[in-house]
């Protein structure tokens, strides 16, 4: 498992480096089917790229994040 989340993070910082994309908010707006299509194949990573993700938004949220 560790080794398929390797393949795939280098492979999306090889994508982000070929397309010359130097943010996370372009990054994803350009590769997220990609990405999401690649996760429905594995969904163990899935869910710890969900997990990661909400636990950096509990301990940080953005600036922008505008909350109730």
């Amino acid at each position: 498992m560790m080794n398929t989340f390797k393949e795939m993070i280098n492979h999306y910082i090889r994508i982000g480096l070929e397309s010359n994309v130097s943010t996370l908010r372009r990054f994803s707006s350009m590769f997220y089917h990609e990405l999401d299509c690649y996760l429905a194949k594995h969904p163990v990573l899935k869910q710890i790229l969900t997990s990661l993700s909400e636990k950096e938004l509990q301990r940080s949220p953005s600036p922008a994040w505008r909350g109730p």
